[in-house]
């Protein structure tokens, strides 16, 4: 339909980079998953950018290693709140995460979690939100990427509430045009509506709120999308 910013051949274009965040870990255990999408304006046939996302693939047993998952998670600022889904003791599934997810299959245990996959963020442009972009971005990525996944994660934050990224002085003026194009200070400022918004949605997706208590939601990898 003219006029209502209609897309098609909507295409994801992947950045994996590999990372060894520990001394004695060999390269393969984390991977940094940078994602462009997109696809062709129906009214004029070019080609347009309608979001950029980033997820998170950490591998705890690699190169015939188990790693902690305390210490896999702890390197970095994005997925230190989900050290919380892991006993650190036991190195598995904590009892509430694992109680959360009430998984379907007698067989699964919470010494199974080997690989975790995180959605770490979703940027989508203003004239192209709710149009159910997100979910085929994400069903995409999990698709291609987190077949090996027993679990994948999420802690909702709505991008609004976030320092403006376009302030930082480490960012290259291609991302602060970026982040004024997503116009983040026009969606509502009410924070309580705006987070239950975030976590409904995921909700519908098949997420649980994992039990912790930091706003980390989960869902067993079923391989369903």
């Amino acid at each position: 339909m003219s006029g209502e910013n209609c897309i098609y051949s909507l295409t994801n274009i992947f950045t994996c980079k590999s990372g060894c965040l520990l001394d004695d870990a060999q390269e393969g255990c984390i991977f940094n998953i940078d994602c462009e999408t997109v696809g062709y304006d129906s009214d004029t046939d070019e080609e347009v950018t309608i979001s950029k996302s980033r997820f998170i693939l950490i591998n705890s047993s690699h190169g015939g290693v188990l790693y902690s998952w305390n210490d896999l998670l702890d390197m970095e600022a994005s997925t230190e709140p989900y050290m919380e889904l892991f006993d650190v003791e036991s190195n598995e599934l904590s009892p509430v995460a694992f109680e959360a997810i009430d998984s379907p299959y007698d067989h699964f245990y919470p010494d199974d979690i080997t690989q975790l996959f995180i959605i770490d963020r979703i940027e989508i442009l203003p004239e192209y939100r709710g149009k159910n972009y997100a979910q085929t971005i994400i069903f995409d990525v999990l698709r291609k990427f987190a077949a090996s996944s027993q679990l994948i994660a999420v802690k909702p934050f709505p991008l609004q509430f976030e320092v403006p990224f376009y302030e930082s002085t480490r960012a290259s003026q291609e991302e602060k045009d970026w982040h004024k194009k997503l116009g983040l200070e026009k969606i509502t400022n009410d924070e309580g509506l705006a987070f239950q918004r975030l976590g409904d949605y995921y909700k519908k997706l098949g997420f649980v709120d994992a039990g912790t208590g930091n706003g980390i939601f989960i869902m067993e990898n079923l391989g369903v999308y």
